[in-house]
């Protein structure tokens, strides 16, 4: 399988910034 670089790095920097909007959330509730 060939992985599409540029398409993984946006996905995991959207995924990151949701993921620390997430912990946010968790930790103040």
């Amino acid at each position: 399988m060939q992985v599409n670089l540029p398409a993984v790095t946006q996905n995991w920097l959207s995924n990151s910034l949701h993921t620390r909007v997430n912990i946010r959330r968790i930790i103040l509730f």
